[in-house]
């Protein structure tokens, strides 16, 4: 969390920590998921992390994006945009 707060960490390390971070949530959804005596005692938990790997989706888009405007490439930049704001608005509904 700290390199991702941190102003000088390059955008592209931001960008795939936040990758790791939704690859773990994604691989412990997976896991907890195949044991339906699981799956329903840590429902709550379930949700959380289906929301942590919604907004960390959200993040290595945003850094991507940011990445690609500091290069000037503004139209690969305004899709990775699209792209957060997809997974962000998934995750409001």
């Amino acid at each position: 969390m700290k390199a991702l707060t941190t102003p000088s960490t390059p955008l592209q390390l931001k960008s795939r920590l936040a990758l790791g971070v939704m690859s773990s949530a994604v691989s412990a959804l997976t896991n907890i998921s195949t044991v339906p005596a699981a799956s329903g005692s840590n429902f709550l938990f379930l949700v959380h992390l289906a929301a942590v790997r919604e907004l960390f989706a959200a993040i290595a888009f945003f850094h991507l994006a940011e990445a690609y405007m500091d290069k000037k490439e503004v139209g690969i930049a305004m899709a990775y945009c699209i792209a957060a704001k997809v997974a962000v608005d998934e995750r409001e509904h």
